[in-house]
């Protein structure tokens, strides 16, 4: 799996970290929040999330551009996939259950599966005998994945495929124009906070180990194919990614072997060039609320279907001085109900200017959620080195 968060640009992501060693990295949390943090990208079928406003809205549908030296083009088109099963079993697995939410989030722009053919060939890019094919985005602007089919690639039980190198950039300026992100081959189920007893496709739950603590990835979808997930997140304060032509560069292919080394058993390029669709529409929040164990004022929460954003102004009337470590982190959500959803998508948090007055704290959840279905969001702060609490603020 490959993973960077950062506040800045980056150029290539080529990192392999475990879900514990990333958190621990990016963020001082406490114990409890810190040991359920496992949830990487593979996320849970939503219980409760229902879109409850539907917008008028339209996908372009250009066609997909085949051009040279193994590099696609394309642009996303739909016509209702969630009617007609189209979705991936990864994005399956980040989706609400049911398809009226399902039609809604395509309705509204968010999601999209690329079409198969186009006048100009297949979306297919092929090197080292295998075949990489687009299937599936959604983005909300700031936040979003593109799930790939992966044929010819073959791994054996047990074994753990992985991606050598993985590069994201935006427009043709593949020095400053990164964006955050990685990627991992799809488990054939989603991580929630409770055990898992099935796959996402209803099998039975298989382990890896006698006291059933490991679940048994399942790499192969019904299909046969293996099926990659690419999340990529821009800083909260940047442009819309909506309509950008983000660049995705697979460098290798070959097998894991648990402790953070790979061996590259399939050398090749797949590159493609992909038009963004989504919406960034949000829920917005002002507030205007001290959090609790910081020297932050909460101004607004931004919260889409994929992530939520909060803007925080400084006070600086506890400590007189003004540190990026002190800014509070996001968390958790919680949702209508009182069930606690911690986001998993890689979160960041940084100044929103120079004057380091202006901050934000982001996060993507990991999944799909109902924007109006959440009612408080917690925050991880840091009242003095070493210390860690949890500030609770509720949205209504």
């Amino acid at each position: 799996m490959h993973r960077i968060i950062l506040i800045g640009k980056i150029n290539e992501v080529n990192i392999m970290r475990t879900p514990e060693d990333i958190f621990k990295q990016e963020t001082e949390i406490p114990d409890i929040v810190q040991s359920k943090l496992n949830a990487a990208f593979s996320s849970i079928k939503t219980e409760e999330a229902e879109m409850s406003k539907k917008k008028k809205s339209f996908f372009k549908r250009p066609a997909a551009i085949a051009t040279a030296a193994a590099v696609v083009v394309l642009a996303a088109g739909t016509a209702f996939a969630a009617a007609n099963g189209f979705w991936s079993s990864a994005l399956n697995g980040i989706l609400p259950e049911d398809v009226v939410s399902q039609q809604a989030l395509e309705s509204q722009g968010y999601m999209a599966h690329f079409e198969e053919n186009s006048s100009n060939g297949l979306s297919t890019v092929t090197d080292a005998g295998v075949s990489i094919t687009p299937v599936d985005v959604i983005c909300d602007g700031t936040y979003g994945y593109i799930v790939f089919s992966v044929e010819g690639f073959e791994i054996e039980d047990g074994e753990e495929p992985n991606v050598g190198g993985l590069s994201l950039y935006t427009g043709n300026d593949r020095i400053n124009g990164g964006v955050s992100g990685g990627g991992n081959f799809y488990p054939g189920y989603t991580l929630t906070e409770e055990r898992l007893d099935h796959y996402d496709n209803g099998d039975p739950m298989e382990w890896k180990d006698e006291d059933h603590l490991l679940y048994l990835p399942k790499y192969y979808n019904e299909d046969g194919q293996l099926e990659y997930v690419v999340y990529f997140h821009e800083n909260p304060n940047a442009e819309s990614l909506i309509g950008k032509n983000l660049h995705v560069s697979f460098d290798g292919l070959g097998i894991s072997s648990g402790k953070a080394e790979m061996e590259v058993t399939v050398p090749g390029e797949w590159n493609f060039d992909i038009t963004l669709p989504g919406n960034d529409s949000t829920r917005t929040i002002s507030l205007k609320e001290k959090v609790e164990g910081s020297d932050y004022i909460l101004d607004t929460v931004e919260i889409s279907p994929l992530s939520v954003k909060a803007h925080f102004t400084y006070d600086g009337t506890e400590r007189g001085t003004n540190d990026a470590d002190l800014i509070p982190f996001i968390t958790g959500v919680c949702m209508e109900g009182g069930s606690w959803w911690i986001p998993s998508g890689g979160g960041s948090s940084g100044f929103s200017d120079e004057t380091r007055t202006n901050a934000f704290g982001f996060d993507g959840f990991g999944k799909v959620l109902d924007p109006d279905s959440i009612t408080s969001i917690r925050f991880s702060c840091n009242p003095n080195p070493g210390e860690s609490t949890v500030a609770v603020i509720d949205l209504d």
